[in-house]
């Protein structure tokens, strides 16, 4: 396995652990998707894409060979917002389809 690989695995590892999509990581990360996939793959990609995926799946450190990425604090308090304000998207799309959900049951129901 190589050295990139071996971090694609750590990074995959975590994202699942923290029950997270690739699409979702890609959000939180502000990153495509695409990369996301990439770097679980194992492919060459910039150092500054691991440190954003890194921060946003929270990891203090990340070994890549004989490197070692040590992230900040600020740049995981900066990811953990952006967790806050997509999990806050999300609820307000699900009530958005409850609630279209229950006027669709009212507009059936005999009055």
């Amino acid at each position: 396995m190589t050295i990139l690989e071996e971090a694609g695995a750590a990074i995959q590892a975590r994202r699942i652990q923290k029950g997270f999509t690739q699409a979702k990581l890609a959000r939180l990360a502000e990153v495509s998707r695409r990369h996301v996939a990439a770097v679980e793959r194992g492919a060459n990609v910039s150092l500054a894409i691991l440190v954003r995926l890194s921060a946003a799946l929270d990891l203090r450190d990340l070994t890549v060979g004989s490197l070692t990425l040590h992230l900040s604090a600020q740049h995981r308090a900066g990811i953990d917002v952006m967790e806050v304000v997509d999990d806050l998207k999300e609820a307000q799309r699900r009530i958005g389809l409850s609630l279209a959900r229950l006027e669709e049951g009212r507009a059936e129901s005999p009055t």
